[in-house]
């Protein structure tokens, strides 16, 4: 779990120093008004960097609002001088990490799902299209079973019955247009012989 807190715009605090490869984890901050004029910085971009904060080569997630919190997919980098920025995805501002961490990578096969944009718009009786990329590690080739569970009343799931990672593919969520307007979070979940891994995503 990840913190990122200060009174213009982001400094991070690591509450672990060991993080695992295919696993999903928060990132937080405080917006401190930064979402406002003058600022108005409406979306950020997370990178990760290998070498301790000198290049940010690696592009975790991107155009998340800025809202204060966000999940990444841990990714298949090992390293002990790993850091975070979160930068303005439409201003120069940004901060870092404060301090190293440390990923490690399993030999054994795995999988993970992973979605670029994890957030979308349902307006009255429509859809919303999440793009999911079921990713294999290590030759993981089993087949994974998808449910999308948590979905408020109105709301239903159009998802394939299971993928075989590597796989990319699309959910689509269908509103009958009954639903109260608001933000509401939900998680596509995927089932295989090696477990359970889950994304969290938000429609509103």
């Amino acid at each position: 779990y990840f913190l990122l807190r200060r009174s213009f715009l982001f400094i991070l605090f690591l509450f672990s120093t060991l993080f695992r490869s295919v696993t999903v984890e928060s990132v937080s901050w405080d917006v401190a008004n930064t979402n406002l004029s003058p600022v108005n910085c409406q979306s950020v971009d997370i990178y990760l960097s290998q070498d301790g904060g000198f290049t940010y080569p690696t592009l975790l997630t991107a155009n998340r609002p800025n809202t204060g919190s966000a999940t990444v997919l841990v990714p298949a980098i090992a390293g002990t001088q790993m850091r975070i920025k979160v930068k303005a995805a439409d201003n120069i501002f940004f901060d870092i990490s404060n301090q190293n961490f440390e990923i490690q990578v399993g030999s054994a096969p795995d999988y993970a799902l992973n979605s670029p944009v994890p957030s979308g718009q349902i307006c009255g009786a429509d859809s919303a299209i999440f793009t999911v990329d079921a990713l294999s590690y290590n030759g993981f080739s089993s087949p994974v079973s998808l449910t999308v569970p948590g979905l408020p009343a109105g709301i239903t799931a159009s998802v394939p019955a299971s993928v075989i990672p590597p796989a990319t593919l699309d959910i689509v969520l269908i509103s009958n247009g009954t639903v109260p307007a608001g933000n509401y979070n939900f998680d596509i979940t995927g089932n295989a012989t090696v477990g359970t891994r889950l994304i969290p995503l938000t429609v509103e």
